[in-house]
């Protein structure tokens, strides 16, 4: 997970923040988030699905034994590696009730299409587009930092999603372990695998047919309870809440998920990662929520 933690310094990163700023408050000023009918499934006025979240409460967090136990489930074998330890203590959320209100969440990832669409109109970035490694329209958008993903997310009359929100989304009021339940199968999900190109993390016991990032919708079974696709795996996304300032002046911002070259162990709804809020990481994506009321 080091490249997820990489800073950008410099006058370069200086001058990028200021720009996107200014450009995320004058984006958050003309948003008003309108209610919207409370159906299971919508389609907004840009094109892109979204699926209903009922109000109720769920477990988030974890304690220090759940998290060791689980990292050790899933510790790849025949390399040699250990990679379990204990977090960062600035990461761990000990185990709390947290009650939600009901919203809606992208069904799936924001795509490279939908993005482009946001482009076209004039509400976001040619320059995003610039960074991605495709131009495969059904491809997830990536190399996008958090206050870019806000901008698009506004421009739909939504917002990125808190990490409370993403994590009940995944959850749920069951407080699945997996999106898709408590029980992990390694073909249900875009994770470092067999197939994988970063071996060196790899777990030989599953096979999920990819080596890199999948279309959006490969993957019909990371599906959460829901009806959220990819909250498990594929590529890692950003989340809104903001975890800490590191001793370089540095906003981190929670990402929560797996990703297709990142280890298994982060498809579990409760891992949670800080990511330098202005960085372009190649395996870290995004979805919008929007509230019903």
């Amino acid at each position: 997970m080091r490249n997820f933690s990489t800073l950008l310094l410099g006058l370069a990163l200086l001058s990028s923040l200021l720009a996107t700023e200014m450009h995320l408050t004058s984006a958050k000023a003309a948003l008003q988030e309108t209610p919207i009918p409370t159906e299971q499934s919508i389609t907004d006025a840009q094109g892109v699905e979204m699926n209903f979240v009922p109000a109720g409460s769920f477990q988030m967090g974890y304690t220090l034994n759940q998290y060791l136990s689980l990292c050790s489930e899933f510790q790849p074998i025949n390399t040699g590696l250990r990679i379990c330890s204990p977090p960062n203590e600035k990461l761990i959320l000990m185990p709390h009730r947290v009650e939600m209100g009901s919203f809606y969440i992208d069904t799936y990832e924001v795509s490279i299409g939908a993005y482009t669409a946001c482009v076209e109109s004039g509400g976001c970035s040619e320059e995003i587009l610039k960074r991605q490694l495709t131009a495969q329209i059904d491809m997830p958008i990536v190399r996008i930092n958090v206050y870019e993903a806000e901008i698009y997310c506004n421009w739909r009359n939504a917002h990125l999603p808190t990490e409370e929100e993403w994590e009940y989304a995944a959850a749920g009021t069951e407080n699945f372990t997996f999106p898709w339940g408590n029980t992990f199968d390694g073909t249900k999900v875009n994770v470092c695998d067999a197939s994988c190109s970063m071996q060196v993390i790899a777990n030989q016991n599953w096979n999920d047919g990819y080596s890199d990032i999948a279309p959006i919708q490969a993957f019909e079974t990371d599906r959460s309870w829901v009806g959220a696709y990819n909250l498990g795996g594929n590529v890692a996304e950003w989340t809104s809440t903001r975890v800490y300032i590191d001793d370089l002046g540095n906003d981190l911002h929670i990402v929560k998920g797996s990703a297709s070259i990142t280890y298994a162990f982060y498809a579990a709804s409760w891992t949670r990662i800080a990511v330098v809020a202005l960085s372009q990481q190649t395996h870290v994506g995004f979805r919008c929520a929007r509230m019903t009321r």
